[in-house]
C-alpha cells in the first residue's frame, strides 16, 4: 500500500478488515508523511513505479494487490491518474493495463471528505478540511463499513456519495 498520510492507510487497512484480509500481516504499508518531509504526493508519485513493477512481478507466483491512496489536489481525479502513469513511462515500465494488480484510490482534495460523506454528512470537494478535526478510530471503521457496503455488486450509494468516490467505486471491489 501507498498512501500519502495516517488517514488514507487507516481507511483502507479497516476496509481490509471488512473484507476479510488480514490487514495486519498482508499490508505492507508505506506511508509519505512518514517517510519524508514535504509533498507526500510527490512521493506516492515517486515510489509508484518501483511498487507496481514489484506487484507484476510478485503477482506471477500469488495473489498480490497494490493499493495507492493519492489526493488529486488541484488537479482532476483523471489527470492525476495521468500522472502515474507518466512516472511509470519515465521509469521505463509498461503502461497501466486492466489486468495489473493495482486498485487507485483517489480523493479529489482531502481523503477526509470521503470519510465525512461514507458517514452521512453532506460535504462538498471543494471544502478545505485542513481544519477539520482528524477522524477518530470509531468513525474510520463506520466509515470503511459503508464504503464496503456501497462497493458491493448492484448497491445503491448513499446520497452523500461525494463524485471521486463514486468514480473509486470499481477500485474499492478490486480489495475484496
Amino acid at each position: 500500500m501507498l498512501c500519502e498520510d495516517e488517514e488514507h492507510r487507516r481507511l483502507a487497512v479497516e476496509y481490509m478488515k471488512r473484507c476479510r484480509i488480514d490487514a495486519h500481516r498482508a499490508v505492507d504499508a508505506q506511508v509519505a508523511s512518514e517517510k519524508q518531509g514535504g509533498s507526500a504526493s510527490q512521493w506516492v508519485l515517486q515510489e509508484f513505479p518501483r511498487q507496481l513493477h514489484a506487484c507484476r512481478q510478485r503477482a506471477k507466483r500469488t495473489r498480490t494487490l497494490l493499493v495507492v491512496l493519492i489526493d488529486a489536489d488541484k488537479w482532476e481525479i483523471q489527470r492525476r491518474r495521468r500522472h502515474l502513469e507518466d512516472k511509470l513511462k519515465e521509469s521505463g515500465f509498461e503502461k497501466l493495463d486492466e489486468a495489473d494488480p493495482l486498485a487507485l484510490l483517489i480523493p479529489r482534495w482531502h481523503v477526509e471528505t470521503w470519510i465525512c460523506a461514507l458517514l452521512g454528512e453532506t460535504v462538498s470537494e471543494d471544502e478545505d478540511c485542513k481544519d477539520w478535526e482528524k477522524p477518530t478510530k470509531t468513525e474510520i471503521q463506520e466509515a470503511a463499513r459503508v464504503a464496503y457496503d456501497w462497493a458491493r455488486e448492484k448497491a445503491v450509494l448513499g446520497a452523500t456519495c461525494v463524485p471521486s468516490l463514486k468514480v473509486a467505486i470499481p477500485e474499492w471491489r478490486k480489495i475484496g
